[in-house]
């Protein structure tokens, strides 16, 4: 079982992936944009972040510069689904400041199991 960090300003979407995550064994939790991730990271911290690219506040990739330099050992799987920015550009940057895996939005059930069993593979985390 892992600690799973939902990170997205839609609330039915955050709403969904952490129901996933919960129904697939994991302690999960969800918040609506990096700066709060910040703080839920500092009070209990997470194996994998699934962190959104377009949100109010602080943004995606300036929330996974941050995670690097405060969290190093979390996993960061990036989310897009396009905004002012094309979504494979920005999931390219993603991965270029540390994201571990990318998942482009609508993603399913499946993909989501997929892209954390494969960072949690990596880092040996059952």
């Amino acid at each position: 079982m892992a600690r799973v960090l939902i990170v997205d300003d839609d609330a039915e979407f955050r709403g969904a992936l952490l129901q996933v995550m919960r129904r697939l064994g994991h302690e999960a939790e969800a918040v609506a944009d990096g700066q709060a991730a910040m703080t839920a990271q500092r009070s209990s911290p997470a194996d994998v972040v699934f962190m959104d690219m377009f949100m109010p506040e602080h943004d995606g990739l300036e929330s996974i510069r941050q995670f690097r330099r405060a969290f190093p050992e979390a996993a960061i799987i990036g989310m897009s689904g396009g905004g002012l920015m094309d979504r494979g550009t920005v999931l390219d940057i993603a991965r270029q400041l540390g994201a571990a895996r990318t998942l482009e939005k609508p993603f399913g059930r499946e993909e989501a199991r997929a892209a954390l069993a494969a960072v949690l593979g990596e880092r040996g985390t059952p």
